[in-house]
């Protein structure tokens, strides 16, 4: 994948998901927009779900899911590709298949604030058998939702969430959730992830990102010099 990203032309990353029972693929979650940085090997810095882009993107990037599920041979359980989408192509790249639901925090935490429901208990039910409505995901978001990383020098960031700085507020934060370890390297100055701030913004997703964006930076700052 980092090989197909140096050569492909740099443009906005998503991650679809589609859930398989037995009659057929169905729409299980919202088009996640990812942030990368170019830097080489660089992880996520967070997301915004869902992604903010036209009705007519989400079905394009879904129908595409669709298809490399069929070419997989892909018949239960849930299906999630990441894409790259260059500016002025008509369709996305496939970087990614891969055969869960979203990491990072999306169908645990994001997702439940921006659309109201659970996928990761749409998905548990439909496992076991019971009659979930195929249009469970079609109804547009209450509100965008973002998760933005916390980076900084190994450790944890326990104190951070027990004591929510006076930075933090006023800003739309959720939550803030602790990574007990990463081994990932972030960036170029080889810091950790430490965990994410979730924030639960409104129906503007760039002023919602902004605030993801400048919380995790003040939860950063507080573990740094607390």
């Amino acid at each position: 994948r980092v090989l197909v990203n140096e050569v492909l032309p740099y443009g906005a990353e998503f991650s679809t998901e589609v859930f398989y029972t037995a009659e057929g693929p169905k729409y299980v979650n919202s088009v996640l927009r990812p942030f990368l940085p170019r830097a080489f090997g660089a992880i996520e810095i967070g997301h915004l779900s869902p992604a903010p882009i036209a009705r007519e993107g989400h079905e394009r990037l879904y129908g595409l899911a669709v298809e490399v599920g069929r070419h997989l041979g892909v018949r239960w359980g849930v299906l999630k590709i990441d894409t790259l989408w260059p500016r002025g192509y008509e369709y996305p790249f496939v970087l990614e298949a891969t055969l869960r639901l979203s990491g990072g925090c999306d169908s645990t935490h994001t997702y439940p604030l921006a659309f109201g429901r659970s996928s990761v208990r749409w998905y548990l039910r439909a496992c076991l058998g019971e009659d979930v409505p195929g249009d469970a995901f079609e109804d547009p978001p209450e509100r965008y939702a973002a998760a933005v990383g916390i980076f900084g020098p190994a450790g944890t960031v326990e104190r951070v969430k027990l004591s929510r700085p006076r930075a933090l507020r006023g800003l739309g934060v959720h939550e803030i959730v602790v990574l007990k370890r990463s081994g990932k390297v972030a960036l170029e100055d080889c810091r950790s992830r430490l965990g994410f701030v979730i924030v639960r913004g409104d129906d503007d997703p760039w002023r919602t990102w902004r605030r993801g964006l400048e919380a995790a930076m003040a939860a950063a700052t507080f573990w740094r010099y607390r």
